[in-house]
């Protein structure tokens, strides 16, 4: 009886053990979900979608590519809700019983256009103001340094409005359906159009040093590294600044001071996250009424520190030819401080061409960056910066398949890897990279052919003095030697029948200090009073047209010698020597010191010219560095002496200088300064003053910006004068639709010349403007908008001292020319 009282005993502990067992096992199982929230219609990712489960209820949100992940410790009711979405609810059981999961969410015709101003205290204003104190420390940039490393990966494909419902089956389809349009079909089926990726490492040095060095880099079709470029300049790093860059514009950040003046806000939904912090989902519109580049989109706003933690913005006037969204993800890393760990750019070009019978293509692109290995204030060897902000070296293409994949954040999927399979054999059977290399020196102004660079600036052009000039030049590419250069140019004026030529040698001795050797010679004409200043042409400047205008100039023949490198970082210095004559095409004479000097005048020059611009952004390719310009001032300024060398006759130092700013304020728009001024002394025939810079040729005439519209191109000469060019482009501030937005631009412009000696100048009037040169106007551009050029209109008055009698005469009516890009 003992034995078997000691059975039972035993069997009821087996069984308490048993049950106590499973009830921990029940407690302590967790349901593990994973999966990807897309949209129902296109399949596509849907970032920072609100997952909502457990009671109390707690949070999370999907990532940039629609991912989530969740651990639940009981059974709950899964709430996945998005604005503009219809919200959905699942059983976790259901859900963890499917391995990963996809989540189709269907749209609903709500519109961030359609936010509701509520009457009395708006809560949402108040978490912006919170976010707007908070914004400095959380900034990357309040960090003493940080670095990470990147891997970025953009795709482009064409979609259509109703492209897949193209019909199949039957013998119609070959008279319905152009052959290209299934072509396109087929192969959109299988692969994207364009896809490049990238992996860097960047790093950052308070207050203002960083670099980002690119170890690898594919771009499919291409060899060449440098396109990658692209992937990482649509958009802004971080969303703390007062204005956001998206594309080439600069949009007014919603979490500026004051900004709720000019936003309106609405929680749209909070989230809780942890027992002490929770999530603000907030929407954000332009206020009605409220004229100004704005955005609209989701804020979602941690309360640990009031910082973003999810952003997702898109101009409310967007450019016309394209349309552009963005995405940033931020994290809390090391425990104390918030960094982006992922940003999304989704862009839109209207209107692609390809060919077939239907118009209503779009060509979209989708670039990703996903950001790790995040450091906090890390020691940062100082050798690692340099005068270059991005270096991408030649061998960055040709990493191993084993080192991408050791560094892509996620797999290439089938379609990515058929991409690469099409285009590279494509790319190589067409020479992409040949194409490549003759649009990128066409932006320069050469187009290569062989050996030869042809400058096909020189092969038409026009001004007033020699009418129609047509001509050919060129220069030796590194297919001759990548030391050296060699080339020259011939040309032939239809108005004054004359023959221009000439013969250029340049010795490039280290690329990365920009260091070059040019020797030239030029038989030529130039402008009277004209110089130049050591800067790049700017394509889509209207100062270039000012060149049509002139129609005053002179024969010359000059021979140069001159040096090109950089001093400092951001300091660029050209040193020169030349010697020229210019025959003078007036009965003009020089008197100086008992001495005539007329004819032919014999000048000998040595001087140095400067540019310094301050926080530029400097690019070094495989082929070459690229300037991305700077949001600072740039300064360029010139000091030359003539000398009494060789033939010259004339002693004079000569001193120009040149400086614009263009800042952007949250009412006005944008602010254009620019300054400029000369100044000359010693013996100074006309050729080595200054004349007004003027640019009225006729009544109604283009406009040239920083030029006085109203002043005749040789009407004034001075030895010494100071420039002011001002002009406020509104941008669109005062009206607009969506598909009509001029730009208003408020113009004053003012300037004073003195000139000595009057006496020494004979047989030319030359007039002076020290009392100071006045004219106002008004610009309305982007009036109409035609593929990369925009056009407007412009009027200007001319008031002040040097006025004419008549009003009417004083006012001059302008054509704009604009070119977007």
């Amino acid at each position: 009886m003992r034995i078997i009282v000691k059975q039972q005993t035993l069997y009821k502990l087996y069984l308490s053990v048993f049950l106590l067992f499973c009830s921990l096992t029940g407690v302590s199982q967790e349901l593990d979900i994973q999966g990807k929230v897309v949209g129902k219609t296109n399949k596509e990712p849907l970032a920072f979608v609100n997952v909502i489960y457990g009671d109390p209820p707690k949070g999370t949100t999907t990532n940039i590519d629609g991912e989530f992940k969740l651990s639940l410790s009981e059974p709950s009711a899964i709430e996945f809700s998005y604005l503009g979405y219809k919200t959905k609810i699942f059983d976790s059981h259901k859900l963890s019983s499917n391995g990963f999961v996809q989540i189709e969410m269907e749209k609903t015709s709500y519109d961030l256009g359609q936010i509701l101003v509520m009457p009395g205290y708006n809560p949402a204003n108040n978490i912006i103001s919170k976010v707007n104190r908070n914004k400095n420390q959380n900034h990357p940039s309040s960090l003493s340094s940080f670095s990470y490393k990147s891997y970025n990966k953009m795709t482009f494909t064409v979609d259509s409005f109703g492209l897949e419902d193209i019909p199949g089956g039957g013998e119609l389809d070959s008279l319905i359906i152009d052959t290209s349009e299934l072509r396109l079909q087929k192969m959109l089926a299988n692969q994207y159009l364009f896809l490049m990726e990238t992996i860097s490492k960047r790093k950052f040095q308070a207050p203002d040093k960083e670099k980002e060095y690119v170890t690898a880099s594919r771009v499919s079709g291409f060899k060449d590294p440098s396109l990658v470029i692209l992937a990482t300049q649509f958009q802004s790093f971080s969303f703390y600044d007062d204005f956001v860059t998206i594309g080439d514009n600069n949009y007014l950040n919603p979490i500026t001071k004051n900004s709720y003046k000019k936003y309106q806000f609405k929680v749209e939904d909070t989230l809780f996250v942890s027992d002490a912090d929770s999530i603000f989902i907030i929407s954000f519109f332009p206020k009605k009424g409220k004229n100004f580049d704005g955005l609209k989109g989701m804020l979602h706003i941690h309360t640990n520190g009031y910082a973003l933690q999810k952003v997702i913005a898109e101009p409310v006037y967007p450019p016309s030819d394209f349309t552009i969204k963005i995405q940033h993800r931020y994290e809390f890393i090391e425990n104390r401080q918030w960094f982006p760990s992922q940003l999304d750019t989704k862009i839109v070009f209207h209107n692609f061409k390809t060919g077939g019978k239907r118009d209503n293509y779009t060509l979209s692109g989708d670039g990703r960056t996903y950001i790790k290995d995040i450091e906090i204030n890390p020691e940062i060897d100082h050798r690692f910066f340099d005068k270059l902000d991005v270096e991408i070296p030649y061998d960055a293409y040709h990493q191993s398949n084993e080192f991408w994949a050791q560094n892509r954040s996620h797999e290439l999927s089938e379609k990515e890897e058929r991409t690469y399979e099409v285009i590279d054999s494509l790319g190589e059977a067409n020479d992409f990279d040949d194409k490549l290399k003759m649009v990128r020196m066409a932006t320069t102004g050469y187009y290569p052919y062989k050996f030869l660079d042809i400058d096909y600036r020189k092969l038409l052009s026009y001004n007033q003095y020699e009418g129609f000039r047509m001509g050919f030049g060129g220069m030796t590419n590194d297919k001759i030697s990548p030391w050296f250069s060699v080339g020259g140019y011939f040309a032939y004026g239809f108005k004054d029948k004359e023959v221009k030529y000439g013969g250029d040698l340049e010795l490039f001795l280290d690329e990365t200090k920009e260091t070059k050797m040019h020797l030239s010679y030029q038989n030529d004409v130039a402008e009277l009073g004209s110089y130049q200043f050591l800067m790049d042409r700017n394509l889509s400047s209207l100062e270039n047209f000012r060149d049509y205008l002139v129609e005053d100039m002179n024969p010359e023949e000059r021979i140069e010698g001159s040096v090109t490198f950089r001093l400092l970082r951001y300091l660029k210095m050209n040193a020169f020597i030349n010697q020229y004559q210019i025959e003078s095409m007036e009965p003009y004479v020089y008197s100086h010191e008992n001495t005539d000097y007329s004819g032919n005048f014999h000048f000998s020059d040595a001087g140095i010219k400067l540019k310094y611009a301050y926080k530029e952004k400097l690019i070094k390719t495989p082929w070459g560095l690229i300037s991305e310009g700077t949001d600072y001032p740039v300064l360029y300024a010139n000091l030359t002496r003539g000398n009494q060398w060789f033939d010259g006759n004339f002693s004079n130092l000569r001193l120009e200088g040149r400086i614009s700013e263009t800042f952007t304020t949250k009412n006005l728009g944008k602010t254009h300064i620019h300054l400029m001024g000369g100044y000359a002394s010693g013996t100074l025939p006309v050729f080595n003053m200054y004349n007004g810079n003027g640019s009225y040729t006729s009544r109604f005439a283009l406009q040239i910006d920083n030029s006085f519209a109203t002043m005749q191109l040789n009407e004034f000469f001075a030895q010494r004068f100071a420039s002011i060019f001002l002009r406020q482009d509104m941008v669109s501030l005062l009206f607009r639709t969506d598909n009509f937005s001029p730009r208003l631009s408020v113009v004053t412009n003012m300037g004073w010349g003195w000139l000595d000696n009057m006496e020494h100048h004979e047989n030319m009037m030359l007039k002076s403007f020290e009392e100071g040169y006045f004219e106002s106007g008004l610009l309305l551009d982007n009036l109409l908008s035609v593929n990369f050029f925009s056009y407007g209109l412009g009027l200007y008055y001319r008031y002040g001292p040097y006025a004419f009698p008549k009003p009417a005469d004083n006012f001059a009516y302008k054509f704009s020319l604009r070119i977007n890009f």
